[in-house]
C-alpha cells in the first residue's frame, strides 16, 4: 500500500508540473510590447505597438523590432530573423520585401507599412 501511495503522489505532482509550465509556455510571446515610431496624419509620432492599425507607416532603425508583418516602403537594411526561422544569417531587405513580425532590423533604416496585425501576424501563427 505503501507504493501505490508514492505512485499516486508522483503522478499528481507530474501533473501539477506539467499544468504549469503549459501556462507558463503560453503567456511566452516573442514579440515585446515596446513604442514604435509611426507615421500617421503626416506626423510622426510614438505608438505602442498594440496600437499599430492596417496602413500604418513605421520608422525601424538598428536594433529594432518589427512590431507587425510589414512590406517596405523605402529604404534598406539587414534583418535577424533567427527567432522565427533559425537562419543565423542577416537578410537584406529593400522596397517592396516583407518583413516578418518578431526579426530584428541588425543595420540600416526603413520606412514600412503594416500589412497584418492581431492573430494575422506570422509571430502568432
Amino acid at each position: 500500500m505503501a507504493f501505490i501511495a508514492i505512485i499516486i503522489l508522483n503522478i499528481i505532482i507530474g501533473i501539477v508540473q506539467e499544468i504549469r509550465a503549459r501556462n507558463l509556455v503560453s503567456k511566452l510571446t516573442i514579440l515585446s510590447n515596446k513604442p514604435v515610431k509611426v507615421i500617421r496624419s503626416g506626423q510622426e509620432t510614438t505608438v505602442a505597438s498594440t496600437d499599430l492599425v492596417l496602413g500604418d507607416l513605421i520608422i525601424l532603425e538598428g536594433g529594432d523590432q518589427v512590431p507587425s508583418d510589414a512590406r517596405v516602403v523605402a529604404g534598406s537594411g539587414e534583418l535577424n530573423e533567427s527567432l522565427l526561422t533559425g537562419e543565423s544569417d542577416a537578410i537584406l531587405k529593400q522596397k517592396d520585401d516583407d518583413l516578418l513580425s518578431g526579426s530584428y532590423l541588425t543595420s540600416g533604416q526603413l520606412l514600412a507599412e503594416i500589412v497584418h496585425v492581431g492573430d494575422d501576424n506570422y509571430a502568432e501563427q
